[in-house]
């Protein structure tokens, strides 16, 4: 479940007051280049999201604030808005609500980052709850096992018993903390249902057990209840979901291993219908469900993708937002997206190229092909990995293919990640493509190799992330 929302609703207004703007000033902070320079990589320091009140809207911010203090200033729609702060580990994030006029400075304290509110007074509590009191999400059942030699069932026990110990601490120090007036009554429950909810959508089972917050507006921006919702209609509203027994690859020990996964291919046109038509949520948050059913529809390239943008509208007052989806996905590049004879390819200028014009152009030397989108987590955690590798083969040219419908995601994420300018293209017709049909190339990340003479050679490698890469590439060079 990747969720990367359309609409930025930041906006600057001329007569806007200063003191209605939120600024924050992120401190200079190396900790988290020095903890990936063991393993070779550099990465920003600071991944930040904001989202507004409706859950419709966010933006995702890259803070440079490495070398020098970092500051950032914004007026937002909302009278408040959520923001996200990820750090290190991917189930670790700093949860904190802000309001018009607040001057936020952000440090760093053991890599943790660290908010302080300098123009108003609030609860202890209500600022730095998770490094404060070091609950911090509960892992996934993958990372939960890794490493693990147990059986299958004493693991699936021991992550139950960490979970329900997680629920019950979670419970006790909130509700030591309201006790003590230690933390606001609106915080406590923000932080409790965050957590709850995240722990529902990792273990993907019985949504129908909160089913009491379908019409909870006063918890939109929630990233967790925007998870929940959409795990909610995919398993318990009959949307069509055409199951299959996929092979996964996964380095243990530093060994491959091949695993059985289960895949899910959900029908989301489906799921729209079925949530237009349902009288379970409240307004704003069967909006909210049809603009992340439609995103879905995006990135598959649906051609009926403005068929289901017209009926979205009906639900939508929004105009910014619908405006700047219909720019993202509905405009300039409709012809190319039907091509299936090809796979066609934009650049940053969106010069359009093939796969077939850049094979003939690497003639003579090995390509790697990584498919991927600005959305996919697993896909960008690879990439400094990958980057990597290109300074350690010359005989080999790597080129990345995104899958993202939306250009300007594309285009940023791209330079985020300094992706090499002449080897980043963005697919325009992944729906249509009949080679990408003939492979099922369904999911990313995915990898393939191509021979000196421009032939596939491998349609579904191992990814750079494993160390087998740099073998199965010398295979082809030698």
């Amino acid at each position: 479940m990747k969720n990367i929302l359309f609409a930025l609703f930041f906006t600057a207004f001329a007569f806007a007051q200063k003191t209605d703007s939120i600024t924050l000033i992120f401190k200079q902070s190396d900790y988290f280049a020095k903890s990936n320079e063991s393993k070779g990589l550099k990465r920003l320091a600071s991944l930040v999201s904001v989202i507004d009140n409706s859950g419709l809207n966010k933006l995702d911010l890259s803070v440079q604030n490495q070398t020098q203090n970092f500051t950032y200033t914004f007026l937002p729609k909302d009278d408040s808005i959520l923001l996200y702060h990820n750090f290190i580990e991917i189930n670790k994030s700093a949860l904190a609500k802000l309001q018009k006029g607040d001057k936020v400075v952000i440090s760093y304290e053991k890599g943790y980052p660290f908010f302080t509110i300098q123009n108003r007074d609030i609860k202890p509590f209500d600022l730095n709850f998770e490094s404060q009191t070091g609950l911090f999400y509960p892992q996934d059942y993958y990372e939960f096992i890794k490493g693990s030699k147990s059986s299958p069932e004493k693991n699936q026990k021991r992550y139950s018993e960490s979970n329900e110990k997680y629920k019950l601490r979670l419970k006790s120090t909130i509700d030591s903390l309201k006790n003590q007036a230690l933390i606001s009554d609106e915080m406590a429950n923000l932080f409790y249902k965050n957590g709850i909810l995240y722990l529902k959508n990792i273990s993907r089972t019985n949504y129908k057990e909160f089913e009491n917050v379908l019409q909870s507006d006063n918890l939109l921006g929630l990233k967790s209840f925007s998870f929940y919702l959409m795990n909610y209609a995919e398993n318990e509203m009959g949307v069509t979901i055409t199951k299959t027994i996929e092979k996964n690859k996964m380095e243990v020990d530093g060994k491959m291993q091949t695993f059985n996964v289960e895949s899910k291919k959900i029908d989301y046109k489906d799921m729209f219908s079925k949530v237009e038509n349902s009288t379970l949520f409240s307004p704003k948050i069967k909006t909210l469900l049809l603009l992340n059913a439609l995103q879905r529809l995006g990135f598959q390239n649906d051609l009926d993708l403005k068929l289901y943008f017209e009926r979205f509208k009906k639900y939508c007052n929004d105009t910014a937002l619908l405006d700047k989806f219909e720019k993202d996905n509905l405009v300039e590049i409709d012809g190319l997206k039907q091509i299936n004879n090809k796979l066609v390819l934009f650049d940053k200028n969106k010069k359009e190229t093939s796969l077939e014009e850049l094979l003939n152009l690497n003639k003579g030397k090995v390509v790697f092909v990584d498919f991927w989108a600005s959305w996919c987590a697993p896909c960008r955690e690879a990439l400094p990995y990958s980057l990597k590798l290109i300074n350690e083969m010359d005989d080999v040219v790597f080129i990345y293919l995104s899958i993202d419908t939306k250009f300007e995601n594309w285009k940023k994420t791209t330079e985020f990640e300094k992706l090499p300018e002449a080897q980043s293209f963005l697919v325009i017709n992944p729906k249509a493509s009949k080679w990408l049909i003939d492979l099922d190339v369904s999911t990313i990340p995915r990898y393939m190799i191509f021979n000196k003479d421009g032939k596939l050679v491998n349609s579904d490698s191992v990814g750079p992330k494993t160390n087998n890469l740099k073998k199965e590439l010398k295979k082809y060079t030698e």
